[in-house]
């Protein structure tokens, strides 16, 4: 099968792209098209030479409400134009501007799938063309121990408003034992991993079937990580308390880190355990759960 891959393989958010791109060339002929830095037409006329296009985001720019509307428009544009089969993988959560995208390019789409299985659950479509599907484990990155990184605790991401609360609460519980990291990518990522004992992950509003690719990253490199404790993880076969430590309430995580920070046998126990567990979710895998659909 020829494959058109609409994607930005830089931006080092998305990295998990370029494992999905090798998991594509196993199997089909792919041509990457950067969604920063095309023609229309050239790109309409190659998706209507192949069997299919893939995408995410679409080249949809979120820098302000002019560029989001216009490059809204433009790629409901090409999906009208684009005559082989569309698939959207949507990875971030459906709220905001990505709500008004996924309302408005889903009719476009022969096939979406999203990371957001509770945006899934809430609003009504063609359930013979819109299901859930969540990231999976990128290819190992080998982390070393870095002085840097070293700490009892560490969050790593944007903080976010909702997520303030529960950074300043570790802070003042932890002081210095506890560090935050805006952006980690790669092998910077890995070290981190490498060097905290428990990586913090604050509970997400009003959610029990989104997760992002955090626990995947997390557990597939060997780490600890204290995770919100959710119903579609149960679901999806992770225990709390064995693979990872789930939690429901800010004092009740604080008192089980400090379990765990005592015990060192105890972490690389359900280090070891969740590693093993994680391994399973493939790109691979999340693309077969794709191509059986089309």
């Amino acid at each position: 099968m020829k494959v058109i891959y609409l994607v930005n393989l830089q931006d080092p958010k998305y990295g998990f792209c370029k494992d999905l791109e090798s998991s594509l060339k196993k199997k089909h002929q792919v041509e990457v098209i950067n969604d920063r830095d095309f023609k229309i037409e050239e790109f309409v006329d190659k998706c209507n030479k192949a069997d299919l296009l893939l995408y995410h985001q679409g080249g949809i720019w979120m820098t302000n409400e002019m560029d989001y509307t216009m490059s809204l428009e433009r790629l409901k544009q090409m999906l009208q134009m684009v005559k082989c089969k569309k698939v959207c993988w949507f990875v971030e959560k459906g709220w905001f501007l990505n709500n008004e995208t996924l309302e408005q390019t889903i009719p476009l789409n022969d096939l979406t799938f999203l990371n957001d299985e509770t945006w899934f659950r809430r609003h009504k479509f063609d359930k013979e063309k819109v299901f859930p599907l969540h990231t999976a484990c990128r290819e190992r990155v080998k982390g070393e121990y870095n002085e840097k990184y070293k700490c009892d605790i560490a969050f790593y991401g944007q903080v976010l408003a909702y997520r303030q609360p529960f950074i300043d609460y570790l802070k003042d519980k932890y002081g210095r034992k506890f560090k935050v990291w805006n952006f980690l990518f790669g092998k910077d990522l890995a070290d981190l991993i490498a060097s905290a004992k428990i990586i913090f992950s604050p509970i997400q509003p009003n959610d029990e079937f989104y997760w992002d690719n955090r626990i995947y990253e997390v557990l597939n490199q060997g780490g600890v990580l204290i995770y919100p404790k959710l119903y579609g993880l149960e679901e999806e076969g992770f225990e709390a308390g064995k693979h990872y430590l789930g939690y429901k309430d800010i004092k009740l995580a604080v008192d089980m880190m400090d379990e765990y920070l005592k015990d060192d046998k105890k972490l690389k126990e359900i280090s070891q355990q969740g590693q093993k567990f994680v391994k399973k979710f493939t790109y691979d895998a999340r693309l077969s759960e794709i191509f059986k659909r089309l």
